[in-house]
């Protein structure tokens, strides 16, 4: 457990950060895609995309790859498609 002396020079960093570097030091914010698309994006528009995994046994993971991924079977990839389809369909 942090200590109240701890917690104290964790926010006066903090706070010497923000006076150095600005408010937006103090934020972390997602990163922006750098590949310009040709279209216009709709409003409220959100990515939905997915990564879908195959059998390990058929399709070894990369020895240094961070992360846990289980196999999928392709019915469960549709179904969960179907579901966010028809959370993100308007009306």
């Amino acid at each position: 457990m942090l200590s109240r002396r701890e917690i104290l020079k964790g926010a006066a960093v903090a706070g010497a950060a923000a006076l150095v570097r600005g408010e937006a030091a103090l934020f972390a914010s997602a990163s922006q895609p750098s590949t310009p698309v040709n279209f216009n994006v709709p409003a409220n528009a959100c990515d939905t995309h997915v990564h879908v995994f195959g059998d390990p046994q058929l399709f070894p993971f990369a020895p240094a790859r961070g992360g846990d991924a289980r196999a999928a079977p392709r019915a469960a990839h549709r179904a969960r498609r179907n579901r966010a389809s028809q959370r993100l369909r308007p009306g």
